[in-house]
């Protein structure tokens, strides 16, 4: 699954919230994967190598951080995927701990899309 702008895959288990970002993202050009849990992204990245994720930190079960250590363990770390946490709780602890498990990046809730265009834009750059 490929496309000029590149695949990011979504893991949102809120579905209202999932297909707005598909939505916001697509109408960019970008091919969007959606899952729901962490498990079902670590699918995902095994199977379509995405160009960045959009990672929600409170899932149920395997949450956003867990999610985060699964995918940096099993990548080259030359060649790491960016992954941008969605959280609603935008404390400065919170950040840290995003920051601290091995994210890049992280986008307050509710998404503005002007936000998150800049934020996958910067990371989907070539550097």
């Amino acid at each position: 699954m490929t496309d000029s702008r590149g695949v990011v895959l979504v893991v949102e288990d809120e579905p209202a919230i999932a297909d707005l970002l598909r939505m916001y993202l697509s109408r960019e050009g970008f091919q969007v994967l959606v899952e729901a849990d962490g498990q079902e992204a670590l699918t995902a990245v095994t199977d379509h190598r995405p160009s960045c994720i959009l990672l929600d930190v409170g899932l149920p079960g395997m949450d956003g951080i867990e999610t985060t250590a699964h995918v940096r363990a099993s990548e080259e770390q030359n060649n790491p995927t960016p992954i941008i946490a969605m959280t609603a709780h935008a404390l400065t602890g919170d950040i840290e701990r995003c920051f601290s498990c091995g994210m890049d990046d992280f986008i307050s809730k509710p998404v503005k899309p002007k936000v998150l265009f800049d934020k996958v834009e910067y990371w989907l750059r070539p550097f």
